[in-house]
């Protein structure tokens, strides 16, 4: 589950009970924590497009995107579709997405 300042896990243990766990982020040697509202809209960006990679049991299934460069490296881009075509190789799984970056229109 996401807002727009924290991004939840939600597990349900053994017992029942529900664990909440949130991210966090540590750069380098830095003394402090990072929360997920302290981060770029490339990272942010990239979260929302995890969930097409992790649920890869769905089958059947047609994401469309607009912009999905939007406010990430270009290579950064090319690699997650590349990964994108890899777990979805044998699904009958389509990405449909507009795009400004020249450098992934041979995918």
């Amino acid at each position: 589950m996401r807002s727009d300042k924290e991004f939840f896990n939600f597990k349900l243990k053994e017992n029942q009970e529900i664990e909440i766990t949130t991210i966090v982020f540590k750069h380098g040697n830095s003394l402090s924590d990072f929360d997920f509202n302290e981060k770029s809209n490339g990272t942010h960006r990239l979260f929302d497009l995890t969930d097409m990679l992790i649920e890869a049991d769905n089958n059947e299934t047609v994401y469309a995107i607009d912009e999905l460069e939007r406010s990430l490296h270009p290579e950064l881009t090319y690699q997650f579709i590349t990964l994108f075509k890899k777990v979805n190789n044998s699904k009958n799984v389509q990405l449909i997405f507009i795009t400004h970056e020249p450098s992934i229109m041979d995918q």
